[in-house]
């Protein structure tokens, strides 16, 4: 996890939500989409909640920052992708303006089985 976060470059920021004894809870960031420069536009996101803290909001107080981290960081669009089973966090991605464009099937490994991955 430290050499992702040394090998990011300035305008791919990572999000911490931590309590006041700096425990993390959950963490949002901006990832490199396509390396090469037409996309350079374009920015893939991650968003993780420790399992004891979901369904608190935590999620979508993350997801609006890191929206307004990639508009302040000058990205046009934001993607993303989520296993297919993952209802709680496409409900969330879609309360906040993301659509589903698609799907990966068989894409993803979970549990030693190849899973269908949505594209938001």
């Amino acid at each position: 996890m430290l050499d992702w976060l040394k090998d990011r470059s300035g305008r791919h920021k990572v999000l911490v939500i931590e309590d006041e004894k700096n425990t993390v809870h959950g963490w949002a960031s901006l990832n490199v989409f396509n390396s090469r420069c037409c996309y350079s536009g374009v920015v893939d996101i991650s968003i993780y909640i420790s399992r004891k803290m979901r369904g608190k909001g935590l999620g979508k107080l993350l997801l609006r920052s890191l929206i307004q981290t990639a508009k302040d960081e000058g990205f046009h669009k934001l993607v993303l992708s989520t296993f297919k089973t993952n209802e709680a966090g496409q409900k969330l991605y879609k309360s906040l303006g993301f659509r589903e464009v698609g799907t990966y099937e068989k894409h993803g490994i979970l549990d030693g089985k190849w899973i269908d991955i949505t594209i938001m």
